[in-house]
């Protein structure tokens, strides 16, 4: 499913298409136990063996990655939580992205996103009226899905399933899982 979406609307900036509207079959033994932010105004579940990293952990990476990201730009990574799984040294980060304020403001988050990771594959899709931009980005050892979305407080929310190729096809059903939880909650 999860490659089947970055063609079911690819993105062109001079036309605009009518966004797919997805389903997600979900299967609750590939996913952990239903996590509610209500300060973003989210619920989702981490796939089944990906756990939430100590806080020590969270602030080192946190502190490291979002400094090498978006270094002279005026956007800011906000981290949220990080999700592991120590196996397979899979994780998902969530953050929220500051200084997003406008259309033009998101078009520009999504220029970096394409600038700075190459090659990458873009595709639109509705899930639960919530419009997700996702993003494919892969290295020769990593695949990252990259979703953009916005939550009832109208801040853009990012969820990163970043994984290593050899454990693809192990973790694609519960990414899928996973992604397919994704609800805004009031």
């Amino acid at each position: 499913m999860i490659t089947l979406l970055l063609f079911c609307s690819e993105q062109d900036k001079t036309s605009s298409q009518k966004v797919a509207e997805l389903e997600f079959e979900i299967d609750s033994s590939k996913v952990e136990h239903i996590t509610h932010n209500t300060d973003l105004g989210i619920q989702f579940n981490s796939p089944k063996g990906w756990t939430l990293i100590p806080q020590a952990l969270f602030e080192e990476f946190s502190k490291r990655n979002s400094a090498i990201f978006l270094e002279g730009v005026d956007f800011t990574i906000n981290p949220i939580s990080i999700f592991l799984n120590k196996e397979n040294k899979s994780l998902l980060y969530i953050s929220q992205l500051g200084g997003i304020e406008d259309s033009t403001s998101v078009d520009k988050y999504k220029d970096l996103i394409q600038k700075n990771f190459s090659p990458t594959k873009v595709g639109d899709f509705l899930k639960d009226n919530i419009l997700f931009t996702q993003y494919l980005i892969q290295d020769e050892n990593r695949i990252n899905f990259k979703l953009l979305f916005f939550n009832p407080k109208d801040q853009l929310i990012q969820f990163d399933y970043i994984l290593q190729k050899d454990s693809y096809v192990l973790e694609l059903k519960a990414i899928e899982s996973s992604i397919g939880s994704i609800k805004l909650i009031s």
